[in-house]
């Protein structure tokens, strides 16, 4: 997910709403980054997805409108 990765090269930016804790965008990154790589079929890949549609869910109730990019999608 290139996006996350720039903003985590740039000081002071934020992928996700400020008011969101930090290891939210940690973890957004580092699952996005994992289930786009897995095969479909990975064993743990349902749970990371579960956790990622989480982190987006409350990222949304703060006013964010990142999504899920469709080809990650269940």
């Amino acid at each position: 997910m290139m996006v996350w990765g720039m903003s985590h090269d740039a000081p002071g930016t934020h992928f996700l709403p400020l008011k969101q804790d930090q290891e939210d965008e940690g973890n957004l990154g580092v699952d996005v980054c994992l289930i786009g790589h897995m095969p479909s079929d990975w064993p743990s890949r349902p749970q990371m997805l579960s956790s990622v549609e989480a982190i987006l869910g409350r990222a949304k109730t703060l006013g964010s409108t990142l999504t899920l990019p469709a080809n990650l999608s269940r």
